[in-house]
This record gives C-alpha cells, sequence and structure tokens, in this order.
C-alpha cells in the first residue's frame, strides 16, 4: 500500500474474512498513522455464508473480482479516493454469488484436503480459503445445478432491482479443477434460465478467475449493473 501511493491516498479492498479484517485493518492503521488517507471495502457477495440482513457479515467470493475491476477503472479514470470508495461499494452492494463444490482444496505440502465430500455428493455455499460448505445434497445434472444456482440468485435480488430487463454480468467461475468444458455445459443452462427470467446479458465471463488450489467446485456471480458501473 505505501509503494502504490502517489498522494491520492489507498483503498484497501478484499473479500470479507476474518483474518483477512485483521491484518488489514492493523495495516490501515498503520498507514493512517504515517499520513496516508486509508479506504476499506469489504466484499460481502456470498449469499449462503450469512442472510441478507446481516449481508455485512458476508463473505467475498468470486465478486471480489467486480468490485475490484470497478475501483480500478474508477481509480484510473481519475475519480478521488471517496468516489473511488463510493462506487466500489456500489459494486458491491449490487453482486451476489452462490458456489458448490465436489471436493475440498489442499493447502500446498499437505497430505490431505481441509475437508472431503462424499461420492457422488456436492458441498454448497464454500468459502475460496477451503472453507467447509453449510450443507450438501446429491450431485446435480448440468441443467439442476444450472437451476440450483441461477434460482437462489434470482431470489435475492439488490434493493431497487427487478430481474426483467435489468442488466447482468454472469460470471461462471471455477475454482481449480473443473474442466473448462463442464463449465460451458453449465453456463448453457445459466443462460437459458436467466434470459427466459427477462435478464438482459452483458459481457459473459466463464472460466477460473477466482480459485482455491485444487477444489472441485463452481460458483455463479450476478453482477446488476447501472450505467456508471457497465
Amino acid at each position: 500500500a505505501t509503494a502504490s501511493e502517489h498522494g491520492g491516498g489507498v483503498l484497501l479492498s478484499y473479500g470479507n474474512y476474518a483474518g483477512d479484517v485483521l491484518n488489514f485493518d492493523a495495516a490501515a492503521r498503520a498507514l493512517e498513522a504515517s499520513g496516508i488517507s486509508v479506504r476499506t471495502v469489504r466484499v460481502t457477495d456470498d449469499v449462503v455464508s450469512a442472510p441478507a440482513d446481516r449481508a455485512h457479515e458476508r463473505r467475498g467470493i468470486a465478486g471480489d473480482l467486480c468490485v475490484f475491476k470497478v475501483a480500478g477503472a474508477a481509480a484510473e479514470r481519475g475519480d478521488d479516493l471517496d468516489t473511488v470508495t463510493t462506487i466500489a461499494e456500489r459494486a458491491n452492494d449490487r453482486t451476489r454469488s452462490f458456489g458448490v463444490a465436489f471436493s475440498g482444496c489442499s493447502l500446498p505440502g499437505a497430505e490431505e484436503p481441509l475437508f472431503t465430500v462424499p461420492e457422488g455428493r456436492m458441498a454448497i455455499g464454500m468459502g475460496i480459503h477451503g472453507e467447509r460448505g453449510i450443507d450438501e445434497t446429491d450431485v446435480p445434472s448440468a441443467d439442476g445445478l444450472a437451476a440450483l444456482l441461477v434460482d437462489r440468485l434470482l431470489d435475492e435480488l439488490p434493493a431497487g432491482i427487478t430481474a426483467a430487463g435489468s442488466r447482468v454480468v454472469p460470471i461462471l467461475n471455477g475454482l481449480g479443477s473443473v474442466k473448462y468444458e463442464e463449465l460451458f455445459v453449465v453456463y448453457r443452462s445459466v443462460q437459458r434460465r436467466l434470459v427466459d427470467a427477462g435478464v438482459v446479458i452483458v459481457e459473459p465471463e466463464v472460466g477460473e478467475l477466482v480459485t482455491s488450489f485444487d477444489m472441485a467446485g463452481v460458483s455463479l456471480t450476478l453482477f446488476w449493473l447501472d450505467d456508471e458501473l457497465e
């Protein structure tokens, strides 16, 4: 942060995990003590990690990508620190994600994964740091998985947004070891369901963008645009 600061202050943005909060907050205090202005935006897009009325407690998963890219673009065009922060907060408020895993991830050098998923079962709602999911279900078909992901995210739209006619960036994110062919098969059904709901799709992304080592898993992010965010 010190190396990147050129007189305009620093925005710290990261997924909302306890260890990250602890360390970034300590860094922010040190920066402020040295006379550098600091703002923080914690990404909270994971809809299953806390209920909607406690959204500030949610984790950040692949929605990190939307918030960081928007904040970076605002900074690059010359917006001041408070404006960049406000835009990043709005991006976070309009981003929702939901993920599943078929196996846990293994830390480098570890002899076994952080968690396992029984054969034929799927963990629901895991984090990107190897956290175990909050539930389990049978592994569905590609169409069934797309339905699970899309329906859950359409159940909780950001304030003031109606799905029909709204512009959205969908990100189907592989968590480390799901084949790209499989991601595209799932995305085909995701797109069909979004179009059937009246959503206008803008620049979809399919690939490994926010990963968790070798975890076999996938998440869907919906980033609901306004003119400036787009």
